[in-house]
């Protein structure tokens, strides 16, 4: 057996599931005897690691003191807002649908269908919405006159 072929059993080894084609191969290289060792210890490193607590150094917790102590002084920017970003919200939010209405109300004022004059199979039909005198007919009449269009007979 290779070494690199010993990777994908490291797992089993240390399960001790490992075929014995991988213990002859440890036995037999220092490299893969070395990592052996190595990850048979690992447990014992990590546990370890875990139980030691780093100390902090001399000066930590003066300094993290200080820039609490500084933070509080300047007070909190968002806070001192409070009332009036509430306000200029509830200001903003009106402007936003007042300024909607006013839009929405210009739109359709120019959804009326402008024409030359009035058209001549619209006055020919009986049943159609009369036109008005200026030419210009709503959405409305446009709908009503088409539809009094098709239902009649031909």
């Amino acid at each position: 057996m290779k070494c690199s072929e010993l990777e994908p059993y490291w797992e089993d080894w240390l399960s001790g599931f490992a075929p014995p084609a991988v213990d002859r191969h440890i036995r037999q290289c220092a490299e893969c005897r070395a990592l052996a060792e190595e990850l048979v210890r690992m447990p014992a490193w990590l546990a370890q690691a875990r139980l030691a607590t780093p100390e902090a150094s001399a000066g930590f917790w003066p300094r993290l003191r200080e820039r609490i102590e500084a933070r509080e002084a300047a007070g909190d920017f968002w806070a001192s807002l409070g009332w009036a970003s509430a306000r200029a919200a509830v200001a903003l939010a009106v402007l936003v649908l007042l300024l909607g209405a006013v839009l929405l109300q210009q739109s359709s004022q120019s959804a009326v269908a402008e024409f030359d004059g009035p058209q001549v199979y619209l006055e020919d039909s009986p049943g159609s919405v009369p036109l008005p005198t200026n030419g210009r007919l709503s959405r409305d009449q446009v709908v009503l006159t088409l539809v009094a269009q098709q239902e009649q007979p031909r």
